[in-house]
């Protein structure tokens, strides 16, 4: 082969992969984003989290309110440090315990720890280990 073929081959060798990886970071929305690609605002996130436990958890309009006040809140206070950011979950969590019937705590539970297990699966196929250990058993 000669030298310029190689030299062909290898220049369009790189450019495919170099648009291959500007396309993959193109298709990663970022957290918190519209279809359209516009960042939600803090007020958005609470009425997009407030209608989903509505909807699954069955709230009453009174609940409602007091649930999108309460994630209100700590969706307007979600920069800082990491600390910070615990002790807000954690102080919103008991909020909403308070607010909701124990059925709906139980359902509430429930969904929390579907959703973290669907978190550390997605982390592990990320670093590339395939799925938790407990999806292989299923």
């Amino acid at each position: 082969m000669k030298i310029n073929q190689k030299v062909s081959i290898l220049a369009l060798s790189f450019c495919l992969l170099l648009a291959g990886n500007i396309h993959a970071q193109e298709a990663k929305p970022e957290g918190h984003q519209m279809e359209n690609g516009s960042k939600l605002t803090p007020e958005q996130r609470a009425d997009k989290r407030t209608q989903l436990l509505k909807d699954k958890l069955k709230l009453n309009d009174q609940q409602a309110s007091q649930v999108k006040s309460a994630i209100l809140e700590f969706e307007q206070n979600r920069s800082g440090a990491r600390d910070e950011m615990r002790k807000n979950h954690e102080s919103l969590e008991v909020t909403l315990g308070s607010i909701f019937t124990p059925e709906q705590q139980k359902q509430y539970d429930e969904m929390q720890e579907k959703r973290k297990a669907e978190m550390k699966a997605r982390m592990q196929e990320r670093k590339g280990k395939g799925p938790a250990p407990e999806e292989n058993s299923k």
